[in-house]
């Protein structure tokens, strides 16, 4: 007995459920795939150089900005320097990272 007769389907039926079944299939490893490419661009900037770099730089500019914050009204304009070449490091890092990113 074949799994036509065995599922009790007519020809077209059986036809319409092995396309859409196939379909279904399909479907679902095109989005399995397109996570797994997600997934290793993800980690593969996560291993990236570049990246790490642009992480460390925009933790500093987090630090700096933290610094500014507290520091007294007296005393901001000593700590201003330090914000603008953290943030300036950071967006250069995030700059060289975009860069690479659209190549």
């Amino acid at each position: 007995m074949g799994i036509m007769e065995a599922l009790g389907l007519k020809k077209d039926e059986y036809h319409h459920k092995i396309k859409a079944d196939l379909s279904d299939w399909d479907a679902q490893v095109e989005r399995d795939r397109a996570e797994r490419k997600r997934e290793a661009a993800s980690n593969e900037l996560d291993r990236d150089d570049d990246y790490e770099e642009y992480r460390a730089r925009r933790k500093d500019a987090d630090e700096r900005l933290s610094d500014l914050r507290n520091a007294s009204e007296d005393k901001w304009e000593d700590v201003k320097t330090g914000v603008e070449k953290a943030w300036l490091d950071a967006k250069n890092a995030f700059n060289k990272l975009g860069n690479r990113m659209r190549h």
